[in-house]
């Protein structure tokens, strides 16, 4: 039997920034952290840095959760 790893956001956030800040290939950020690749490769997708108007970098994640949130208030204005 397999125990399974759970991960924070900011585990994730930090294991894909090591494809883009350090420029890790995928598979071997996978290996040397035990990780499956397409997990390392989904984490990459959702907390890839996007930059918003103010200069601020944001996630795809972060956007996920704002359009939620923007969602939820509209529906209580309601």
């Amino acid at each position: 039997m397999t125990t399974r790893n759970y991960y924070s956001p900011e585990q994730k956030a930090a294991i894909a920034a090591l494809h883009w800040d350090e420029k890790q290939t995928l598979s071997q950020i996978s290996r040397e952290n035990k990780i499956s690749i397409s997990a390392v490769r989904r984490w990459v997708r959702e907390y890839s840095p996007a930059v918003n108007n103010n200069g601020e970098k944001i996630t795809k994640k972060t956007v996920s959760e704002l359009e939620a949130r923007i969602a939820e208030l509209e529906q209580d204005n309601q």
